[in-house]
């Protein structure tokens, strides 16, 4: 029985190997030296050696042993036309062996189940030939007659099966062999010598086809015969078998040929034969074939025909073995089925239909993968992805990631991959950044009803109005639109001036003429609150002290007013904004009012500077948007030029989606960042 260890299978090399070297080392000493003898004839023409493998074909031989005790005996005809030619002058050629009728007789007996011992013995029944008149051949040699009956050379061979196919997917055979000097050497029919080689046999059968690859090696002693230098020699084939009909015939196809190598290794000839052959069962099985065929010399090495035809019968009474399974059929519970021996010849069942059968599965009624015996992959995670293919099997993840959550880096529950701010924690509505506090007031600007301009808290992020600019807020002015006291006294409310009946700014409490308008700053000749000896304009202000005697004026000058003279505005803000359309730098008809109130403040403001600054959202190219937002500051310009504003006054500038009032997280806050907007200018 052949064991399917590597063990088994590297002693069945080394046993080749011995019996190899063995051979070699006893075939006698000029064999491995240099012939210095004359140009002979001393090798064998027929290059065809059929040792008769009942599964093989002409030449090539499957894998295979015949298995203990079993044999197997054949006989093989063929004619072969014109086996030797020499090209003669002129290049025509002139045959020396032109008919050859050969029959190779061979027996082989399996000692063991992978051991068989083979004989092969070559006849040259009859050929046909004569040394030609050629230049190449001495006198003596010219017109000899070589036909003749001729034993060839006998070669015994021992071949081991090192693989098989039920078990390794393919036949691989090994054959060691010795020739011996029992042809005739003066007709070409023999070696002078010992010979030996070796040859490597692959083999394998699917249903109805089978293919067959055989490379051999065969030392020779050396000869030099005209051209031919004979010492080494490859050889190789292969085969493709057709089982056409089941117990009636097989057809066949394979080309076979060999190499000559000289002693340095260089390639002196070459040969190829290609053949056809057909095997007939006459008795209903495959004990008896009989083998007809033909062959075509494709390569014209040394001994190949211009064609050959060939006729032979085997007799191999082997036990049947249908499916090649290694089983014989009447031990095989399933004789057409390929199967394994510990199941009786039969295929394992494969009960949960996963493709792994039931001898290796380890979870026989539950379909698995064949890389986890059989058994289903486990989902740790229950995330829908096995174990096997799950990058992070401990952690539920989606498809996308292979099964792996996707990270968030800071934490706020928004995966990084749609996190537009992922190292800081967000709000999921603004794609996981923090909200923007715009006029940094302490309120994000998704809270503050009020994000560019600061306010307080309790008023949703927006200033409180002083209408009386009196520094009290109007929700805590108790006079609102009159400038008053920051903190009450007792008799005057915070927001409310104090009691001043003649109007002269000096709170009753502090004026010496409470009745009558006076000056606001007491001198060395007037008291606080009392008219002065000569103030023409009535501004408490005397004559020689105010810049402005004819206008009345205020009563201390504050860097940009005069003392006596009228105070000089100073324009704050312009709190009017313009809205512009997606894309457009065109002033809307609704906005034309409120830029009336703007002309209409700079005309009271002559002194007024003032900035006008276009804006974009963040929608399309950051190049084009800046110019945008430019030629919208621009179009507000030339409205305010035409209105009668000198442009001297006026300034634009574009900031694109840089600065925008709100976040652009919605049309309606992208409609709102589409803006003009004022900011007053110090005056120089």
């Amino acid at each position: 029985m052949l064991l399917g260890s590597g063990r088994a299978v590297g002693h069945r090399f080394l046993l080749l190997l011995f019996v190899l070297l063995g051979t070699l080392s006893s075939l006698p000493g000029h064999v491995c030296a240099q012939n210095t003898d004359p140009p002979n004839r001393a090798f064998q023409a027929q290059q065809l050696r059929p040792w008769g493998d009942p599964q093989g074909m002409f030449q090539t031989q499957s894998g295979m042993t015949l298995g203990q005790w079993n044999y197997g005996v054949g006989l093989l005809f063929n004619y072969a036309s014109n086996t030797m030619v020499v090209s003669g002058a002129g290049n025509r050629s002139q045959s020396i062996i032109g008919h050859q009728v050969a029959a190779d007789l061979n027996a082989s007996v399996g000692l063991l189940d992978w051991l068989d011992v083979a004989l092969l013995m070559p006849v040259t029944l009859y050929q046909v030939g004569r040394i030609p008149n050629h230049p190449a051949f001495s006198e003596a040699e010219r017109g000899e007659n070589i036909s003749s009956f001729a034993l060839s050379d006998i070669q015994l061979g021992i071949k081991l099966q090192a693989l098989r196919e039920d078990r390794h997917g393919i036949s691989l055979g090994l054959l060691a062999f010795v020739g011996f000097p029992t042809g005739r050497s003066d007709i070409f029919n023999g070696e002078d010598s010992f010979h030996a080689g070796g040859r490597l046999f692959l083999s394998r059968t699917s249903g109805t086809f089978g293919f067959a690859a055989n490379a051999g090696y065969r030392y020779l002693p050396p000869t030099t015969y005209i051209d031919l230098s004979l010492q080494h020699e490859v050889t190789y084939s292969l085969g493709i078998n057709f089982r056409v009909m089941k117990y009636v015939w097989d057809l066949f196809f394979e080309g076979a040929g060999g190499l000559l190598l000289d002693s340095s290794a260089q390639v002196t000839n070459l040969s190829l034969e290609a053949y056809a052959g057909v095997r007939l069962f006459p008795l209903g099985h495959r004990k008896l074939a009989v083998t007809l065929g033909a062959a075509a010399g494709i390569l014209a090495g040394y001994g190949t025909p211009a064609f050959r035809v060939l006729a032979g019968v085997m007799y191999s009474p082997k036990i049947e073995d249908e499916d090649y399974d290694g089983m014989e059929d009447h031990l095989d519970a399933c004789p057409g089925k390929p199967g394994d021996r510990e199941n009786r010849g039969c295929p394992w069942p494969d009960t949960d239909g996963d493709g792994v059968n039931d001898k290796l599965d380890k979870c026989k009624t539950t379909p698995g993968a064949s890389d986890n015996n059989g058994c289903p992959w486990p989902d740790t995670d229950g995330d829908g992805f096995a174990d096997n293919v799950d990058a992070c099997p401990k952690k539920a993840g989606p498809d996308e990631n292979k099964g792996c959550p996707w990270p968030d880096t800071d934490g706020d529950g928004i995966p990084d991959r749609v996190d537009l701010c992922p190292k800081q924690k967000g709000d999921p509505i603004n794609k996981g950044c923090p909200w923007g506090d715009l006029d940094k007031d302490g309120i994000a600007d998704n809270l503050d009803a009020c994000p560019s301009k600061p306010g307080p808290k309790e008023n949703k992020g927006c200033p409180i109005s002083d209408r009386d600019n009196d520094g009290v807020p109007d929700n805590k002015d108790k006079c609102p639109d009159k400038a008053g006291i920051k903190v009450a006294d007792g008799q005057t409310p915070a927001g409310c001036p104090l009691p001043d009946q003649d109007n002269d700014g000096v709170p009753d409490k502090f004026d010496q003429c409470p009745g009558k308008p006076g000056v606001k700053t007491a001198t060395a000749d007037t008291k606080l609150g009392c008219p002065t000896a000569t103030d023409k304009d009535n501004d408490g202000v005397p004559d020689d002290k105010d810049q402005c005697p004819n206008q009345a004026g205020v009563a201390v000058a504050d860097g940009k007013t005069k003392l006596g003279c009228p105070k000089v505005k100073i324009l704050a803000s312009i709190p009017q904004r313009i809205l512009f359309e997606f894309g457009r730098a065109t002033i809307r008809p609704q906005y034309r009012r409120p830029l009336a109130q703007v002309v209409k403040l700079l005309l009271e403001y002559p002194t007024a500077r003032v900035l006008i600054e276009g804006h974009s959202d963040n929608v399309g190219n950051p190049s084009y948007n800046l110019k945008l937002s430019e030629r919208r500051a621009r179009a507000v310009l030339r409205y305010l030029v035409q209105s009668g504003i000198p442009s001297t006054r006026l300034a634009i500038k574009g900031f694109g989606k840089n600065k925008p009032m709100v976040s652009n997280t919605s049309n309606r806050n992208r409609a709102m960042n589409r803006r003009v907007e004022f900011t007053v200018l110090p005056t120089p």
